[in-house]
């Protein structure tokens, strides 16, 4: 699979392991799987946040670039940890690279999508308090965020989403979700 020694250490949550061989070998650090996954992303969705924190610590240059690296399904380490619900290490990622647009990978999932449709309000707080982009762009199905949380029936979620952008719900879809929000939150 074209994994390091230091990718099974992501994997295992090994922080202290993977700070000493990455001083005697620092290159490691931008190793790819054949899946182009790199320590950050296995971290990411392990939610080892030691592992995540030691490895944004490393090269402070380059940590954005990092961060910005896609598996080959499109995921950034954000659209990970949030997959695996990992809400303190999504809200560590966002808080280290503020400016980054949080792109839809391949499945058109952003991880502010993923965030509202698993109902994880800590991590979609730290999102949209971040967010440069609308939550009104399409995702899976042309569903948005608002959507997800919806179906999902994730109130909260929901809540901060159009308080977030109110004329989210001002314009009605053929999806009904007007109508279902009104519904689910009254």
């Amino acid at each position: 699979m074209g994994n390091t020694i230091l990718h099974v250490a992501a994997h295992y949550g090994s922080a202290h392991f993977a700070a000493e061989v990455l001083k005697i070998t620092p290159a490691l650090l931008w190793h790819q799987s054949k899946k182009n996954e790199t320590l950050l992303h296995i971290a990411a969705n392990e939610g080892h946040i030691k592992v995540v924190h030691l490895l944004l610590s490393i090269e402070e240059h380059y940590k954005e670039k990092l961060m910005r690296i896609t598996y080959e399904n499109g995921d950034t380490a954000l659209h990970k940890a949030v997959r695996s619900r990992h809400q303190d290490v999504a809200r560590l990622l966002v808080k280290e690279d503020p400016e980054f647009e949080f792109p839809s990978n391949k499945a058109q999932e952003t991880p502010l999508y993923l965030a509202a449709e698993y109902g994880l309000r800590e991590a979609l707080v730290e999102i949209l308090n971040s967010c440069k982009q609308p939550t009104s762009s399409a995702g899976p199905l042309n569903r948005t965020p608002l959507h997800a949380a919806v179906i999902q029936e994730h109130t909260d979620c929901a809540r901060l989403i159009m308080q977030w952008n109110k004329s989210l719900c001002e314009e009605p879809d053929a999806g009904g979700v007007g109508i279902r929000c009104i519904l689910l939150l009254f």
